[in-house]
């Protein structure tokens, strides 16, 4: 039981960012579709479902050594032209993450503490990731339940303290088609930026245990969605992080808790991507706390862009890459035979 707790908890920590947690993610891949969005909630749900599992059992069978370990297998000989693009992503969406700091705490303090702030969340990053995936995972387990529900529960104050709404109810066929490869760019962004992590974290629980983690998470991301979906389709107003804004609405110290918790949704997959792409350095240099040092300061500068720009322009653009890596990883038969390959 604890390992399906932790396991659960690590992959919620993964896909649940600066993006998601603020909202803006959701409304860029869901909400500004209309109603048509609950019904590619659903899809979501059925594709995270399916993808988390997959990644998940890829690394309980073949136990690669590293990220980029797992992709030669998956990619054969074209992995390391993928490997530039995929470290790249994954380079652009952590600095999404640190500009996603800069925007919670710029809220409510001046740019200068904001960046600061920013600054401490860096030092932190290096803290945690130097301590592995125990220390991850150990962190993880004790805040992260506690800020879903947090988030839960003012995203159902904003819903309430709704009074006048009107949502976009029209339909036509370009908003399903549009609809439609949105939430599959979305699915493919998570499972680039989480593929790495899932499949590293895989090594370590059995199959009972990925089935248990990958329906428990999606299931709690789709209800998330929801949640945030009908709270942004009835106040309206999107800013650069909505659900920070409408909890402030509601009350001020619900918008504080709120900030807090954002912030740490971002800090936790700020950890878990920062992981991943010290985990790949270790190859080249034999040194934890100096592969998390390149790391963090190539994305701190890279943050300095804009966490808007980073989201509505870049995002996408990676959801096309994670889509044709899990269709190479779907499609390489090889992987219906990992054990026997390995073997």
């Amino acid at each position: 039981m604890k390992n399906n707790y932790t396991l659960t908890f690590l992959i919620l920590a993964t896909i649940i960012g600066a993006g998601f947690a603020s909202g803006k993610e959701i409304y860029v891949f869901f909400t500004r579709f209309g109603v048509i969005s609950f019904l590619n909630i659903i899809i979501c749900f059925l594709l995270f479902y399916l993808s988390i599992k997959l990644y998940l059992n890829v690394g309980s069978s073949y136990k690669p050594k590293n990220v980029l370990e797992a992709n030669k297998l998956i990619l054969g000989k074209n992995f390391k032209i993928f490997n530039v693009f995929y470290v790249a992503c994954l380079f652009i969406v952590l600095a999404g993450m640190f500009a996603g700091v800069y925007e919670v705490y710029v809220n409510v303090i001046s740019g200068v503490s904001a960046k600061i702030c920013v600054l401490i969340t860096v030092v932190l990053c290096v803290f945690e990731t130097n301590g592995g995936l125990n220390r991850i995972n150990k962190i993880n387990n004790i805040f992260m339940p506690l800020t879903i529900i947090l988030l839960l529960i003012s995203a159902i104050c904003v819903i309430f303290s709704v009074d006048n709404f009107n949502i976009n109810t029209n339909i036509n066929l370009k908003t399903v088609l549009s609809s439609f490869f949105s939430v599959i760019s979305y699915v493919g962004i998570n499972l680039l930026l989480s593929g790495g992590i899932l499949m590293l974290a895989g090594k370590q629980y059995n199959k009972n245990n990925n089935n248990f983690g990958s329906l428990v998470s999606a299931v709690v991301l789709a209800i998330i969605i929801v949640v945030f979906n009908l709270a942004m389709l009835l106040f309206g107003n999107i800013s650069q992080m909505p659900m920070l804004d409408y909890a402030f609405n509601v009350n001020y110290y619900l918008g504080i808790c709120v900030l807090f918790g954002i912030w740490f949704c971002i800090y936790s997959a700020i950890t878990s991507l920062a992981y991943v792409l010290s985990d790949m350095l270790k190859s080249k240099i034999n040194s934890n706390i100096i592969c998390n040092l390149i790391v963090v300061t190539i994305s701190y500068v890279i943050s300095l862009f804009g966490f808007g720009e980073i989201v509505t322009y870049l995002y996408p653009v990676i959801g096309v890459v994670g889509i044709l890596f899990s269709l190479l990883l779907i499609k390489n038969s090889r992987y219906a035979n990992i054990k026997k390959t390995k073997e």
